[in-house]
């Protein structure tokens, strides 16, 4: 199913949705930002603008606005408008942009693996989803208004189903490391390669799987230097809002919750320590990617705080205040 083509539900004003489109900003990337925005609001931390969190405006710092050095950073610095589109090497063979090279720590870092029970929980969301968005077209076609989130279900085919299946059947044998490929998913599902492809990113946009595009880099005294582009690296999400949806809201593990926020916050001072180009060229495309970093941030931030004011009272050491400037404004 194609986001392009759904209505974002009017969570956030409606002149303020047709000012966004009519500057560029896609349909997925508005309701990504708004998902955010409830988020936020469950949380009871401070909302952002809509136009921030994708991207369309820069934060507005202002004197009365206190705002950590990690979080100004993430904010202030937006991705570039566009990746680079990769390149050709001397196979022919196109390498996609932002892939990573196989054998790498990088690799090794992106890969998950999950329990028998984490699977069979995978495998209850792939049956519920797929009933799930029969009953949702059956509410839609009836007339009914849907959630953002119902929209995004919808997109839940039996196709979806199938491939879901088998990427946890190899996460599972394998450990983590699930490279199948298209025609390795074809052969197991019965199913066109267009289909595989749109079943993939239907369970990408809800949440579901993620991926890193792969090639391989070989070096020999006859051939030279050689990259080609190689099967994508698959892994599993945990997306709450689902589970919740269907009546599976267990918590993640805590070992595993802990990881996943230890190796964004990393990410997040990594990013806040590199120059301006730097951070420019490595910050996220993706609302998702931006707006994790950004939650990171204020985590870092709110502890660097509360360390503040713990020595702060304990009156023998000076209290380490922050100050940030942007522009020629002055921000405590």
């Amino acid at each position: 199913m194609s986001h392009t083509q759904i209505n974002p539900e009017p969570s956030a004003p409606q002149h303020v949705i047709d000012d966004l489109l009519a500057r560029g900003i896609s349909y997925d990337d508005i309701q990504l930002g708004m998902i955010h925005q409830q988020a936020q609001r469950r949380s009871g931390v401070a909302v952002l603008p809509l136009a921030v969190i994708v991207g369309a405006d820069a934060a507005d710092f202002n004197r009365h606005h206190k705002v950590g050095s990690t979080t100004a950073k993430m904010l202030r610095k937006q991705p570039p408008p566009r990746k680079s589109a990769g390149g050709t090497h001397i196979t022919g063979a196109k390498i996609w942009a932002g892939s990573i090279q196989t054998g790498t720590e990088e690799e090794a870092d992106f890969v998950r693996a999950i329990t028998p029970e984490q699977a069979d929980r995978f495998y209850r969301v792939s049956n519920l989803a797929a009933d799930k968005a029969l009953e949702l077209a059956t509410s839609a076609r009836a007339g009914e208004d849907l959630e953002t989130q119902d929209r995004m279900v919808m997109g839940f085919t039996n196709s979806c189903r199938k491939v879901l299946q088998k990427l946890v059947n190899e996460i599972q044998y394998r450990k983590g490391w699930c490279m199948l490929s298209y025609e390795t998913l074809m052969d197991r599902t019965k199913l066109s390669r267009g289909t595989i492809h749109n079943a993939l990113k239907a369970l990408r946009a809800i949440g579901l799987i993620s991926w890193k595009r792969r090639y391989n880099y070989t070096h020999s005294v006859e051939h030279g230097s050689r990259s080609e582009q190689t099967s994508n690296l698959y892994r599993l999400e945990f997306p709450k809002w689902l589970f919740k949806l269907l009546g599976l809201d267990t918590p993640i593990p805590d070992d595993m919750a802990a990881h996943q926020e230890a190796t964004i916050e990393d990410h997040a001072l990594m990013l806040a320590s590199a120059s301006k180009s730097e951070r420019r060229r490595l910050m996220p495309t993706s609302i998702s990617g931006r707006a994790s970093l950004i939650t990171a941030a204020v985590r870092i931030d709110s502890r660097i705080s509360f360390d503040g004011r713990t020595r702060e009272s304990n009156g023998w050491i000076d209290p380490q205040g922050i100050l940030l400037n942007y522009g020629n404004r002055e921000l405590a």
